[in-house]
C-alpha cells in the first residue's frame, strides 16, 4: 500500500499487509495524510477506524464508506477486548487507522495499555491487516513512546515549528525498511499535503 504522496512513498517504500505505520503527531497535525490514505484504498479494501470520542479528526477524515469503532471514557478491560475481538474478524488485507492512541493512558493503567497494543500488533500482523496509528507526543513520555516504536515497522515523526509569527510543518521518516530522513516542511493545501524538502530530507 501506498499513502498517496509521492515524494514520501519514494523514501518510505511500500506499506505491506502486516506493518504497522505510526505517526508521532502533535494534535490532529498530519491528519489530511490519513485522509489521503482512506480515500486511495476504501475502494480497493475494507477500512477501519478507531478513534476517541469527540476527536476532532472525525470531521475531517472521510469516513463514509468505513467503520468507525469509538473509543469512549468507559474504555474498561471488557471493551478493548471487544475491539480486538472485532479486528480479528476483519478481511485479510484490511487497512485499519487507530486515532489517538495516547489517549489510552488516561483511561486504562499503564501495564494494560503496553498488553493491549502488544495484542493488537499481534493481531494485525496474523490477519495481515495493515495499522496506521498516530500518537500525540505531548501527551506520552519516552518510555510509553518506546512502547509505540518498538512495535512498529514505519515512524513518521510530523511537528510544527513556530518562530515568531510563523508556522512551519515539517516531518521526518524515523523509521522505515529503507531507513530515516532529516526533516523536511510540507504545506496543507485543499486537504492534499504537499512536500518541500531539500535533498538530503525527502
Amino acid at each position: 500500500m501506498l499513502l498517496g504522496v509521492p515524494k514520501l512513498d519514494r523514501v518510505m517504500g511500500e506499506v505491506r499487509e502486516g506493518d504497522v505505520f505510526l505517526i508521532e503527531t502533535v494534535g490532529s497535525l498530519g491528519v489530511e495524510l490519513l485522509s489521503e490514505v482512506i480515500l486511495n484504498n476504501r475502494e480497493k479494501r475494507n477500512v477501519s477506524i478507531i478513534l476517541p470520542k469527540g476527536a476532532s479528526e472525525k470531521r475531517v477524515l472521510p469516513a463514509e464508506g468505513t467503520e468507525v469503532m469509538v473509543l469512549g471514557e468507559d474504555v474498561h478491560a471488557e471493551r478493548l477486548y471487544e475491539i480486538l475481538h472485532h479486528i480479528r474478524e476483519l478481511p485479510e488485507g484490511s487497512v485499519l487507522v487507530a486515532i489517538r492512541l495516547d489517549v489510552l493512558f488516561l483511561l486504562r493503567p499503564r501495564e494494560a495499555v503496553y498488553m493491549f497494543m502488544e495484542d493488537l500488533v499481534s493481531t494485525v500482523q496474523k490477519k495481515k491487516i495493515i495499522l496506521i496509528m498516530t500518537v500525540d507526543k505531548r501527551n506520552v513520555d519516552e518510555r510509553d513512546m518506546a512502547v509505540f516504536e518498538n512495535l512498529a515497522t514505519h515512524i513518521l515523526d510530523i511537528t510544527e515549528i513556530v518562530k515568531g509569527f510563523k508556522v512551519t510543518l515539517v516531518m521526518r521518516v524515523k523509521k522505515s525498511p529503507k531507513g530515516s530522513t532529516g526533516f523536511c516542511e510540507f504545506e496543507i493545501e485543499g486537504g492534499r499535503v504537499s512536500i518541500n524538502g531539500p535533498p538530503n530530507a525527502l
